[in-house]
């Protein structure tokens, strides 16, 4: 296989599940380069806005210090006393600047992630990172070889840089010797906040190449194939043969209850052989005749089989037990529209059951 040799299965976009996984592994898009060259334009603006109190402050600090008288018996309290009071006047003028890096940096950082999502993961050492041959191939890759080039990048267009800058200061700087020293140290202050504002900006731009880059990257590191798509959703919603299982289970305890009502029925209406009919009722308790137990082939002939076992009547009249199979659910009571062809059944199953009783 060669560097360039890519997984042609790999070709669907990223669930967002499989995002999500990466994100919580620490897995993120992620450039180096932008965090430190957006810390490098703050550094450099807090430096040129903040730069003079932190020369004063320094400044004082340094008469202080050649100011200072050590006594003859200095002890550790002497030497904390001298840095509180020469040490502490100066961090007004540091913190100012550390508060400014700081908080680019995490902004920065929050950027990149999109958010705050901690992992642990990365914090824990790999010692696969340790095998020499995988961190050969780690070089010898595509993207050790975009790496490289970006490398190579930075340096070109930094010495380019470079070399614009002082090209048109060349003979400034060969007359510094000739200025006094506050004005040679001013003029290099100034050259060197220049340069630094050339390096930082193209520092900036080059990164956002980079940062796209790693995105570009890290989508195509999370491609999957079809096949981990399909078994992704497979978990998601279970197993297609485990559900049709479960339905067919679900399905045959339905029927099982539905069969225990067959014999409290008080009649079972018949096509004859193509669908059957249940119906219970009992004065007092309901308002009309319930559908107790219902099917077709099979579990018609099934629901006749329990009526004859249990001595339930059962009557043959198609038209009506078709209108009730397709029009009435499963323990529901019968419309209206069914009242005077099902009492006419039931006065007729009742008559039976009365005369059969007196003989």
């Amino acid at each position: 296989m060669g560097i360039f040799d890519d997984r042609d299965d790999k070709t669907e976009e990223a669930t967002p599940k499989r995002r999500d996984e990466s994100q919580r592994k620490g897995n993120v898009a992620w450039s180096q380069d932008l965090s430190m060259s957006t810390l490098l334009v703050a550094g450099v603006l807090a430096i040129e806005t903040t730069g003079q109190l932190i020369i004063d402050g320094f400044q004082a600090l340094m008469k202080r210090g050649f100011a200072l008288e050590r006594p003859d018996h200095a002890d550790v309290s002497w030497a904390v006393g001298v840095f509180e009071s020469h040490v502490y006047p100066i961090l007004p003028t540091i913190l100012p600047l550390l508060a400014m890096l700081l908080v680019i940096g995490v902004a920065a950082g929050f950027f990149q992630l999109g958010g705050y999502k901690p992992s642990f993961e990365k914090v824990f050492p790999k010692f696969s990172k340790l095998d020499p041959a995988q961190g050969m191939k780690r070089v010898v890759s595509m993207r050790g070889l975009m790496r490289a080039g970006m490398a190579f990048l930075k340096l070109v267009v930094l010495a380019v840089v470079l070399y614009l800058a002082l090209k048109t200061r060349v003979t400034e700087l060969l007359l510094l010797p000739e200025q006094s020293f506050a004005a040679a140290a001013l003029r290099i202050a100034q050259l060197g906040i220049a340069i630094l504002w050339w390096i930082a900006i193209t520092m900036f731009v080059i990164s956002w190449l980079d940062f796209f880059y790693q995105r570009f990257q890290h989508a195509r590191d999370l491609r999957m194939s079809k096949q981990e798509i399909k078994d992704e959703n497979k978990q998601a919603e279970g197993d297609p043969e485990v559900k049709g299982r479960i339905r067919r289970a679900q399905r045959d305890m339905a029927r099982r209850r539905m069969m225990e009502e067959v014999p409290k029925a008080e009649v079972v209406l018949t096509n004859p052989t193509h669908y059957a009919v249940a119906l219970s009722y009992e004065r007092g308790r309901m308002s009309a005749p319930v559908v107790v137990a219902k099917g077709t082939e099979r579990v018609a002939l099934r629901i006749r089989e329990v009526a004859r076992l249990h001595g339930v009547p059962i009557v043959e009249d198609p038209p009506l037990t078709r209108a009730i199979y397709r029009n009435v659910r499963l323990g529901d009571e019968i419309p209206p529209k069914f009242y005077r062809a099902v009492a006419s059944i039931l006065s007729r199953v009742m008559k039976l059951g009365a005369e059969r009783e007196v003989i």
